[in-house]
């Protein structure tokens, strides 16, 4: 990763690199390697990341009313008659919804 520097202004190209840093998720990534996770935390936090990620498309995918795509591979039932949402567990197909 690089970031050029335009006129000597090496305060715009902190900036810049910050941001890129950001996005590519380091600082997080510092954070979490500050002390040790046990893999049972690490189990614990992925699968409430997991969930998070899950109901925040689901939202999304509800309030825009389209069908969002996660990796390309995603199958949703959004059943708005039924007044319910149903998401299974991702499965080894990668697929968001249970079948049936």
């Amino acid at each position: 990763m690089y970031v050029t520097v335009r006129d000597n202004n090496v305060d715009q190209a902190l900036r810049v690199l910050k941001k890129k840093l950001q996005r590519e998720g380091v600082f997080r990534e510092m954070k979490n390697r500050r002390a040790y996770e046990k893999p049972s935390e690490r189990r614990a936090r992925e699968a409430a990341e997991s969930t998070r990620r899950v109901r925040k498309l689901m939202r999304t995918t509800i309030t825009t009313g389209r069908l969002a795509l996660l990796g390309g591979f995603c199958c949703f039932r959004v059943s708005l008659l039924a007044g319910f949402i149903d998401h299974g567990a991702i499965g080894t197909t990668g697929c968001l919804s249970r079948p049936g």
